[in-house]
């Protein structure tokens, strides 16, 4: 089996990097990648986790960018972790999130909820905080019975609390990701709105325009449907196809390494297409 979208303690799972390493040989995966968010904190341990073992590691990473007005993720996989464009650019995302972080304690305080960012970081095991340790901090404080209520209520898109994040545009991303001698994956491109084939293409054919090297076909929120649209605009665009659980173990209910809801099966042959594309790039 192979996972090449996870998450741990470096940014919002509940995985340490080796936890995560240990997990995926516990559950027989051939290949597994670390992706965490603007994030390559937690890859050194990772790697040093599985030395020696029968498991394949990927370093990679999941930039947040925007490409227009759209917020997009884009996975760097077969990342150089410790490439210096690539931190900086990292770094500076990180340091948009701390801004928005304080504005999201504002506009809460704006709602009669006087939150510290010491209650939040209570609520995380790293130092990048997300809206998902602030909605913990409202369960925390008995605001909300769980972390939906706290987006649907105050954190979610559109909600009083809600801050846009400044993002880098998704060009630079992919910029940085190629000189890591990565490629550049487009994560979850249906969108939680399910995006339309059409608007996937289009936004598929500019990204490609950027360097982007392919699209997360598999992912275990897909219906059977999106999968196959995903595949067919990938085809379309000439791009290659990836894929992962977007594991966060405590914070992904229902989802398992490798098999999503068991509805994720990724073939091999899939890494082996994405090893041989990211050798050619070096």
């Amino acid at each position: 089996m192979v996972d090449l979208h996870t998450h741990s303690t470096a940014s919002d799972g509940t995985f340490t990097p080796a936890e995560l390493v240990h997990a995926g040989l516990a559950a027989d995966l051939s290949v597994l990648a670390l992706t965490d968010h603007d994030t390559v904190g937690g890859i050194p341990e990772f790697l040093a986790a599985g030395e020696g073992a029968s498991i394949v590691l990927v370093a990679g990473v999941e930039v947040s960018t925007r490409l227009h007005a759209s917020p997009i993720h884009i996975l760097g996989l077969f990342i150089d972790h410790h490439d210096s464009d690539l931190l900086a650019l990292l770094r500076q995302i990180r340091a948009n999130r701390r801004l928005r972080n304080r504005m999201m304690l504002r506009h809460l305080s704006g709602q009669g909820i006087e939150l510290s960012m010491e209650e939040v970081e209570a609520c995380a095991d790293s130092t990048l905080i997300c809206r998902s340790h602030i909605a913990q901090a409202l369960v925390a404080r008995g605001i909300c019975d769980h972390p939906q209520a706290a987006f649907d209520r105050y954190l979610g898109r559109g909600k009083p609390a809600y801050c846009t994040l400044d993002l880098p545009m998704a060009n630079h991303a992919i910029e940085a990701i190629h000189r890591a001698g990565g490629l550049a994956v487009w994560a979850h491109p249906t969108g939680l709105n399910k995006r339309q084939k059409s608007k996937l293409v289009r936004m598929a054919q500019q990204l490609k325009a950027m360097g982007l090297d392919g699209l997360e076909a598999y992912y275990p929120y897909y219906t059977a449907e999106q999968v196959i649209q995903v595949q067919e605009s990938a085809r379309k665009c000439g791009l290659l196809v990836s894929g992962g659980s977007d594991f966060h173990g405590g914070r992904s209910p229902g989802i398992s390494l490798g098999v999503g809801k068991g509805n994720l099966h990724i073939p091999l042959s899939l890494y082996a297409t994405l090893a041989t594309a990211a050798s050619r790039s070096d």
